[in-house]
């Protein structure tokens, strides 16, 4: 082999170790090299490096935090609440540590002092300012803002100084001083009562349901990749089809490729200032979706500057970690500028989570969940539920189904009612429910301008009201007594209710006006707040929706997926809720608030008795099961209270009273009754008030037959005393 073969050789066999050893370095690194014609920014070795680097970083950092959680679950829970403690107790080693050095040193006296205890106590109070002025640039430098905005900066330089004072004083006293350890506490309970209060932890309050029965879906939220459109073809169908001036989404506009994304791409997109709006692009989300050749839902556009709003970013989603599943871990509750939320679950691209605003400055609002079969309804109903009951806020639940839409709501709702009304009031409970909301607007409004008090606040004193409504096309379609349909009268009462402290939340199927009893007034005031759109098959939904939402017909077939647009959604992306497996164990879990006396008396008996009706009712139901079951029940026992054709009246049967027409009274007899009514008859005639379930019980049928005989008889033999219970005149 010749010199220059050699030399070739082993030119190339260096370069291939090399390469070797580079593949190396990167597979160490995480810096594979992507395969060719998938989409990479160019990158020197220093950057990737430095990436792997943070990445690295950031990967121990939460495999700490996991392990933390797992060891000490409770100090994790608490770890913010503990904060003040944490420096309490770091005052208080720095304090008795100079106190105990300055009862073992001896000093030359000054006017009746210890010069050496002079020395320590200076010693000891300038390096508590020394770590105080630490703790507070690095506390401005990682929450500065928040701190500002929440009015704990103050707080935080005054229990500072405070601390500075307990240690430079705490040599002079001694450490066995209890005058000294009764200040540092109660200055640390005062100081950090403020921020207790606002950072209150968003977990259950009680046992917690066992990991094996917790949950099906999985909590590690496995991603699921979808079909990468490359980048150049999406700005190249961007370019030819949206921004074209012949009849383009968006003509005239530009795209450039911004960057990454945790599970997705950024794509910066220039308007047209003056002419295209964020809300026009959402519009367009379908004609979009078909020029770029992404799916709509994994299409988001976002305003990443306020003061620019011609200026606007496109998210493709090309992994989302929601597919598979959300695990729910409890209520969380988030505070910010914007009011309370319930968090309901993340967002399709894992970038943030969707919020449902239950308080505001000044109000507690409701809102409107929608969507098909399947979609979830009831799942994203209870974590709301669990939440509000997290918060301490009475919930009044109606389910047109008797409970079969929620029965954990159904039993462990503050006041359930179940059904429309009865046989006797086809519509007593919306009725009973209009009457205890009109009830507490009275009551809180007088009260809150006794107050002197603009709006509503949420306090243990006056605690906000939900009231949800299940199936609710149902309950606003039912025509009042009024001649309204109960959709106007609680779009009537929407307008009033929310600065009172009471919310409603509506649930149903559809977006169409006659969802809402062809009221226009509800419909609006229900969006306005929170407006919820899971999957649904009615494309007229879609048209319907307000400006900017995206269409939810192309949502996956998945429970859970949808859009929300509330006072806290600064997005507009696909979310999925999380799943509550056993919602009935959280909402058992959670100690919910006493309603104040004033609104529980002003919501009228029904709502006293609440509790009473509905083991009544319930008995009810059991005694006419029994009576099916045991074949003593036949449906056409109605029959028994029709009136027998050409009846006599028996002798001796009881007479009516009439006005006659020239004046007076004519007495004529009762009509007869039937079989069944008088057997009815026999036992009231025993005296005394009786209930309807224990006429039923005595003569062995069911109460709503018992209803029905006492119909027959009518007014003129028998006086109600209360509902459901009567007694012989």
């Amino acid at each position: 082999m010749s010199t220059r073969i050699r030399r070739q050789t082993r030119k190339n066999d260096t370069t291939a170790d090399l390469r070797s050893l580079d593949d190396v370095f990167q597979q160490k690194h995480g810096l594979q090299k992507q395969p060719a014609g998938e989409d990479t920014e160019p990158k020197t070795l220093r950057d990737r490096v430095e990436t792997a680097r943070k990445a690295a970083a950031t990967t121990k950092r939460v495999a700490v935090t996991a392990a933390t959680m797992h060891k000490t679950p409770l100090l994790y829970r608490n770890r913010r609440a503990l904060r003040p403690w944490y420096a309490a107790a770091g005052t208080a080693a720095l304090g008795s540590t100079g106190a105990l050095v300055a009862g073992l040193v001896d000093g030359p006296g000054l006017l009746g002092m210890d010069l050496a205890d002079l020395a320590i106590s200076g010693g000891t109070g300038a390096t508590a300012l020394a770590g105080g002025m630490i703790a507070y640039k690095l506390a401005q430098k990682k929450v500065g803002e928040q701190l500002e905005r929440s009015g704990m900066a103050g707080r935080l330089k005054t229990g500072l100084g405070a601390a500075c004072a307990w240690c430079a004083t705490a040599p002079l006293t001694g450490v066995t001083a209890a005058e000294m350890w009764l200040a540092l506490g109660l200055g640390t309970v005062s100081l950090s009562a403020r921020w207790w209060q606002r950072i209150r932890p968003a977990y259950p309050v009680g046992p917690a349901p066992t990991p094996a029965a917790k949950q099906t879906e999985t909590s590690a939220r496995p991603v699921v990749d979808f079909k990468k459109r490359p980048t150049s073809e999406i700005i190249a169908g961007w370019e030819a089809d949206v921004a074209a001036t012949d009849g383009g989404a968006l003509p005239g506009s530009t795209i450039e490729y911004k960057g990454a994304l945790t599970n997705g791409r950024a794509f910066t997109v220039q308007l047209k200032a003056g002419k295209q709006t964020l809300a026009m692009a959402r519009g367009a989300v379908d004609k979009i979706a078909g020029a770029i050749k992404v799916a709509e839902p994994r299409i988001a556009f976002e305003l990443p500057d306020i003061d620019d709003p011609a200026v606007i970013e496109l998210r493709v989603i090309d992994n989302s970690p929601v597919m598979s599943g959300v695990a729910y871990e409890g209520p969380q509750i988030v505070q910010d500028e914007r009011g309370t939320h319930i968090v309901l679950g993340p967002y399709a691209d894992g970038e943030g989570d969707a919020l449902f605003t239950v308080l505001v400055e000044d109000a507690l609002l409701g809102g409107y969940i929608f969507g098909g079969t399947n979609a979830g309804k009831s799942r994203v109903v209870e974590l709301i539920a669990i939440g509000l009951r997290k918060m301490g806020i009475e919930i009044w639940y109606l389910d047109p189904q008797e409970g079969q839409s929620s029965p954990a709501l159904m039993e462990l709702a503050d006041w359930p009612l179940a059904g429309l009304g009865d046989d006797d009031d086809p519509t007593c409970n919306i009725d009973a429910l209009v009457g205890a909301m009109k009830g507490g607007v009275r009551y809180r409004s007088k009260r809150l301008a006794v107050n002197r008090q603009k709006g509503f606040t949420h306090t243990r004193a006056l605690p906000g009201v939900m009231v949800i409504i299940d199936e609710s096309a149902d309950v606003f379609n039912e025509v009042s007594p009024s001649g309204l349909t109960y959709g106007e009268i609680f779009g009537l009462l929407a307008k009033k209710i929310r600065k009172n402290g009471i919310g409603l939340l509506a649930v149903g199927h559809i977006y169409t006006l006659g969802a809402f009893g062809d009221s226009k007034l509800l419909r609006s005031s229900l969006a306005g707040f929170n407006l919820i759109a899971l999957r649904t098959t009615e494309k007229s939904d879609s048209t319907l929706l307000p400006s900017g939402m995206p269409d939810p017909t192309v949502l996956p077939e998945l429970p859970g997926f949808g859009y929300i647009k509330s006072k806290a959604a600064l997005r507009l992306a696909a979310f999925r809720a999380a799943y509550v497996q056993n919602p009935a164990e959280w909402l058992a879990s959670l100690t919910p608030w006493e309603l104040d006396n004033g609104t529980a008396n002003a919501a009228g008996d029904v709502y006293v008795r609440r509790f009473e009706i509905a083991q009544e009712k319930r008995r009810e139901l059991e005694l006419e099961l029994a009576a099916m079951e045991s074949g003593d029940f036949s449906f056409d026992e109605e029959d028994d209270s029709k009136d027998t054709p050409g009846a006599e009246p028996a002798p001796g049967a009881p007479l009516v009273e009439l006005p006659a027409l020239g004046g007076g009274v004519i007495t004529l007899p009762a009509k007869p009754l039937t079989p069944g009514a008088e057997r009815v008859m026999i036992m009231l005639r025993k005296g005394g008030d009786w209930h309807v379930n224990d006429l039923a019980e005595g003569l062995a049928i069911s109460p709503q037959v018992v209803r029905r005989h006492i119909k027959a008889i009518g007014e003129t033999r028998l006086t109600k005393v209360r509902d459901a219970v009567y007694r012989v005149k």
